[in-house]
């Protein structure tokens, strides 16, 4: 299970910071908590890649 950090997805995805909030909220991406740092399943960001493509 690799994560990467909000401003990492940002980068992968060319979305700002509110957006991918936004997918985290209604669940598109995947996350997980660490003390207080949100961490993304890299493994959501390349599912919504591929549905986008």
């Amino acid at each position: 299970m690799e994560l990467i950090t909000i401003s990492e997805t940002m980068r992968r995805l060319s979305l700002g910071r509110t957006k991918v909030y936004e997918l985290l909220a209604d669940g598109t991406l995947q996350s997980i908590k660490i003390g207080r740092s949100r961490r993304i399943l890299v493994q959501s960001v390349d599912a919504f890649v591929g549905g986008a493509a």
